[in-house]
This record gives structure tokens, sequence and C-alpha cells, in this order.
């Protein structure tokens, strides 16, 4: 394990954070300091706009971490990437807000006829005004809109492996053209091997983006 600390805001959720999940501690390379943010539940995390007052809550905790002298700073949330610009402008460390952040380079990668799919706890609340982006939701899927949408203190994982891995297959039924996926969610990263497996194709999520960071720190 690495010797560097890594600053993680954490959602205030009550489902199980499997291994792979960013907000289980044993899924990082390295030491993290979790901080919770009370009250930024997933709907109002996954809202239009989300509340002033979170947002300042957002910053005390990236602040917070700071102070802690961890090398950089993430959360558990891919649509925190809304915060990325306002987190950077308040802390002196690295801010990793998203898997989403690695979109431009996954895009300047792949073959030109290649397009990204990125699959996200809800399609309608995402908007990715990029070409070669296709997005599907999990929304609609039973156990992850119980376990994960619902807040449940319980998650079927073999459930959720087999939603997530039908979603990626259907979308590369209806569309040749997905050279990868990119998880936007958190807590669909204990299934990106599954998807590889079936789909054949890379996976790029939140614990690629970690893992890329603290390469350059070693």
């Amino acid at each position: 394990m690495r010797s560097n600390t890594l600053g993680v805001i954490k959602l205030d959720t009550r489902f199980p954070r499997v291994l792979g999940d960013a907000g289980n501690p044993k899924s990082y390379p390295c030491a993290v300091r979790i901080k919770t943010v009370k009250g930024a539940t997933v709907d109002k995390v996954l809202s239009e706009n989300l509340e002033e007052r979170l947002v300042n809550s957002f910053v005390k905790a990236a602040k917070s971490l700071e102070a802690q002298r961890v090398v950089g700073i993430t959360t558990t949330c891919g649509f925190l990437v809304r915060l990325q610009n306002k987190l950077t402008r308040v802390v002196e460390k690295p801010v990793l807000s998203s898997s989403l952040l690695q979109l431009p380079l996954i895009l300047s990668i792949l073959p030109k006829r290649k397009i990204v799919c990125v699959i996200t706890a809800d399609s309608t609340k995402l908007a990715l005004n990029k070409k070669r982006v296709h997005v599907v939701g999990m929304q609609n899927m039973k156990e992850f809109k119980s376990a994960i949408l619902g807040n449940s203190s319980t998650l079927n994982t073999k459930k959720l492996k087999e939603e997530v891995v039908a979603v990626a297959k259907r979308a590369l039924r209806k569309n040749k053209n997905i050279g990868c996926f990119l998880l936007e969610c958190t807590n669909l990263s204990p299934y990106a091997k599954a998807i590889k497996r079936a789909t054949g194709l890379p996976v790029f999520d939140h614990n690629t983006m970690v893992r890329w960071f603290l390469s350059a720190l070693d």
C-alpha cells in the first residue's frame, strides 16, 4: 500500500459500501480519510440544482480534508463533477470529483469512429453535451433503484451485478460503435470486471482515475 493519504468526500448514505465502491476504505491502494457530508443524500445530489447549503458543506469538507494533509481529494458520487471548478478554487490540493473527468482523455485516445458509453445512476439527470458519448442509466433497474437510489440498508450484489451487465450488453447491442464504458456511478465500480468479461471492452471508472492520479506520486 502506498504511503500517501487520499481525502474522500462521502455522501450521506446507508447502503452497504462493498469492495470497489468509493465509499469503502479498502477500495483504495492507499490510506484514506473519509469525510461524510451530512444531509447529502443521493436524491439531493442528483437533483438539477444542488442546495446552496450542501454546496457550502462540500466546500467545508474539502477544506477539512486539506487540513489533514491529504495528497488529493475525491468524492463518492460522479454527479459532483458539478462542483469541480468550485472545489479547485477553494483548496490547494488536486480534486478528483468524478470519474467523468476522464471523458476528454478517453475520447482523445479512442478511434474516431468509436464512442464512449457512460453508465450513470440516472440518465434523465445527467446532461453530457459531447459528441461520441452515449449515456445509459440504471434508474429503472430494480435492485439499483431500491438499494442505491432508494438508500436501502441492504444490497444484493449478485442482482446488481446482473443488472449493470445487462445494461452494458443492451447498449452494445444497440450501438456497435461503443469502444469502451465509463462508469459515472461509483457504486457500480465493484462490477467493472464483470462488464469487461461480458462485453470484451475496456471499463473506466472512479478507481481507474484514482490509480492514475496516485501513480503520478510514486
